[in-house]
């Protein structure tokens, strides 16, 4: 089952090409709540943007244990797995998480192994300075000349 969560402006197209493609059967839609609801009842977060920057809900998703499949914009490959990041253009993001999706159903495997590297990755962001400390720090430094 895909779960999809929100509304907008897309909405009628999305509504269009759900009946279109004959997908009421596969297809959740949800409006928005909040982000641990989602999370809580997935596997796998697409995160499908074109423009992001790093997207909150991939921190937030793995620390529920929930692998993250994104589009390589923003910083998002500072913390997506690299099995897991695909081109940002739709049809061949489309075509390459289809096919990850696919393989993590029948390889239980790849999933930890996947989930492993998407942790690793944000660890390490996690264990960096801080956006605070730094300027804390040089400013302090700058004080003392």
């Amino acid at each position: 089952v895909f779960i999809m969560q929100g509304a907008g402006e897309l909405a009628p197209m999305i509504d269009r090409d759900e009946r279109r493609l004959k997908l009421a059967d596969v297809v959740e839609r949800r409006g928005w709540a909040p982000s641990e609801d989602l999370l809580s009842d997935i596997d796998v977060l697409l995160v499908t943007s074109d423009n992001e920057g790093l997207t909150l809900t991939t921190l937030e998703a793995d620390a529920l244990g929930v692998l993250v499949v994104s589009s390589d914009v923003g910083s998002q490959r500072d913390v997506i797995a690299d099995g897991a990041l695909f081109p940002r253009e739709p049809l061949p993001f489309m075509k390459q998480a289809s096919n990850l999706l696919s393989r993590l159903s029948g390889d239980p495997h790849l999933y930890s192994q996947l989930l492993a590297d998407q942790h690793r990755k944000i660890s390490a962001i996690r264990g960096m300075e801080s956006a605070t400390e730094f300027y804390t720090r040089h400013y302090q430094e700058e004080l003392v000349k």
